[in-house]
């Protein structure tokens, strides 16, 4: 009898491509780690600077400069 191979989707790191209700992860200039689901992006008029509000497991919410 085979062993079925189970498929493990990744968590892809934040950025600017990750969608609304994607699970992402990043990691702090210190080593904290953090994961959480995108609830929204905030455009601050400027493409290079977009924040992701992030809601983490804990409850709590993150914004997440992109």
């Amino acid at each position: 009898m085979k062993k079925k191979k189970q498929l493990i989707k990744k968590i892809p790191y934040i950025d600017y491509g990750c969608e609304v209700g994607e699970r992402v992860r990043w990691e702090t200039v210190t080593g904290q780690k953090f994961e959480g689901v995108i609830i929204r992006w905030e455009d601050e008029n400027d493409a290079e600077n977009l924040i992701a509000i992030v809601k983490l497991d804990d409850g709590t919410e993150m914004k997440v400069i992109c």
